[in-house]
């Protein structure tokens, strides 16, 4: 039986911490839940830093993870819930009523949906003046309960004859042609007439039987002939309902997609007033039915988030999931649960430090290349350990991992640095967004990126054009103000790029007189410990 995927990322820019803590996350809960699968995605484009890292230590890059929404395939519709076209109108009418719903799609051999047919409709068709029929022999036999006498075709195409007047006027009235069908009771002078009319089918009614005589020719003229003991009215009525349901022609059908979002079910009963809407896949086959006044029982994305808490740097669809679990090393944000879940958040310098821990604590093997990673992201969140947000646990564990493995870290943070800060290949609003979180600070949507580099020669020649970038960010993200951080790694110093409606609040802030584009502030290289809370400060008085 295939396990219930849960899916494990960090939020939607993901840096080296994100995208390590959700690689070592999932395999930490896979070692631990046997239950469940977990499954690490990454919610944007990994950085150069990233993707040098996961090379090195041969870590394979996870999947993107577009949205989490609530989708038809989360709700338990009625599974495999269909009905064959060459099957009868009575077979629909009885799958119907033997699973207490008011409709069943109809399909083809390739399982297509054709219709939808529901128990109106098939009162609709009994009560139609046709007399036309389109089935076959079993279909025919499982309607009215017949008994075979003399089959000669599968196929029953015809028009139906019944023998409601005297049989005198019939023979003055009635022709009977090869694709007639004539139902009748012990009227052998009709029964005769349609066996030397050569007529496709006859059937005898109320157990009735017919003559030797008229049965050999019956025989001798290819004439289907079968007998039931219902009256004529009853095998008139349900003979109509052995029709084939290929000659149900209903409304336009509307399928739902397994992969469309649970608000289009309410969409189409609104548009369509349908409750019967068939479920297809991505090659139009038929999957079930679901019915929208029905009761369902949700099956919600799971969801595990690791290095965030916050709605806006989350997945699409958060509020619709079912978060198991947090592992974080930020503030607490704005996730909210219906249940009681597991929440490990901790004052650490990175998200990998408090998996390290979470790994000891349970007694459980860390692998090369987990370890491999988790030094790098603990290096890359807090500096290479020169940053405020660093603690003793991170050195610590910088300390063991870098032995374990082999590694000088200085040496190897600096190539990471390196490999990361190369920005030659990006654009301004690729600078501006490469790590960049929103904040709602008193009403205000805020946008604070941060980008690190070795020295600012390598974002010289973009300079001139980041506030023009960061104006634009902030226009389509409907932002009341942007601002971007330059931190130079190697001397700890952070450089100020931000947009005209953030100027006042950034020189309260940082305390600044008559700030200009570029401004230098020494010391200042974490947004989390450093800057945001400096920003908010400003908001709050």
């Amino acid at each position: 039986m295939e396990k219930e995927k849960v899916y494990v990322f960090g939020h939607q820019k993901p840096d080296t911490d994100a995208v390590a803590s959700a690689i070592s996350a999932a395999f930490l809960m896979n070692q631990k839940y046997k239950e469940y699968e977990f499954v690490p995605r990454i919610l944007g484009k990994v950085s150069k830093e990233t993707d040098f890292i996961l090379k090195k230590f041969n870590v394979d890059t996870p999947e993107f993870l577009n949205d989490v929404k609530l989708k038809v395939k989360n709700i338990s519709y009625r599974k495999d819930f269909y009905i064959h076209e060459d099957n009868s109108i009575k077979d629909a009418y009885d799958f119907i009523t033997e699973h207490s719903t008011s409709g069943v799609p109809i399909v083809d051999h390739n399982l297509t949906v054709k219709s939808v047919i529901t128990l109106k409709d098939i009162a609709k068709l009994l009560m139609n003046l046709s007399t036309s029929l389109d089935t076959t022999m079993d279909n025919i036999l499982k309607a009215i309960n017949g008994r075979v006498v003399n089959k000669v075709d599968e196929k029953i195409v015809g028009n139906i004859f019944v023998t409601s007047y005297r049989s005198t006027t019939f023979k003055e009235k009635e022709v009977l042609k090869k694709e007639d069908i004539v139902i009748t009771g012990d009227r052998h002078s009709i029964i005769e007439q349609a066996v030397r009319s050569k007529v496709k089918m006859l059937i005898l009614t109320n157990g009735n039987y017919m003559k030797e005589e008229h049965l050999a020719l019956a025989i001798k003229n290819d004439i289907n002939v079968i007998k039931t003991d219902l009256s004529i009215f009853e095998a008139m009525q349900l003979l109509k309902l052995s029709n084939s349901l290929k000659t149900y022609k209903g409304n336009d059908v509307v399928c739902l997609y397994e992969n469309d979002f649970s608000e289009r079910i309410e969409e189409l009963e609104k548009k369509y007033n349908y409750t019967n809407l068939p479920v297809i896949d991505k090659d139009d086959k038929c999957l079930g039915l679901l019915r929208y006044n029905e009761t369902f029982e949700i099956n919600k994305v799971k969801v595990l988030l690791v290095d965030h808490n916050e709605k806006n740097q989350s997945v699409e669809g958060l509020d619709e999931a079912d978060i198991i679990e947090i592992i974080d090393h930020h503030k607490l944000g704005n996730v909210s649960t219906d249940k009681p879940i597991n929440l490990r958040c901790m004052t650490l310098g990175s998200t990998c430090t408090v998996l390290y821990l979470m790994y000891k604590e349970q007694n459980i093997n860390i692998p090369i290349d987990i370890k491999g990673i988790m030094l790098s992201a603990i290096l890359s969140d807090t500096l290479c350990l020169k940053s405020p947000t660093t603690t003793k646990t991170d050195e610590e564990v910088v300390h063991t991992l870098a032995k374990e493995l082999d590694i000088n870290y200085e040496e190897y943070a600096l190539e990471m640095f390196k490999e990361g800060s190369d920005l030659s290949d990006k654009d301004p609003e690729d600078i501006v967004t490469q790590d960049f979180k929103r904040f709602t600070m008193d009403d205000y949507l805020i946008g604070v990126g941060q980008v690190f580099v070795t020295g600012m020669d390598a974002i010289k020649e973009k300079q001139p054009f980041l506030k023009d970038a960061l104006e634009s960010v902030k226009k389509a993200g409907d932002f009341y103000a942007t601002t971007l951080f330059v931190t130079d790694i190697l001397t700890s110093t952070s450089y100020l790029y931000y947009t005209d409606s953030f100027k006042d609040e950034l020189e309260k802030a940082f305390k600044i007189e008559n700030l200009e584009q570029g401004y230098c502030l020494p010391e200042i290289v974490s947004r989390k410990k450093q800057i945001i809370p400096k920003i908010m400060e400003v908001y709050k008085k």
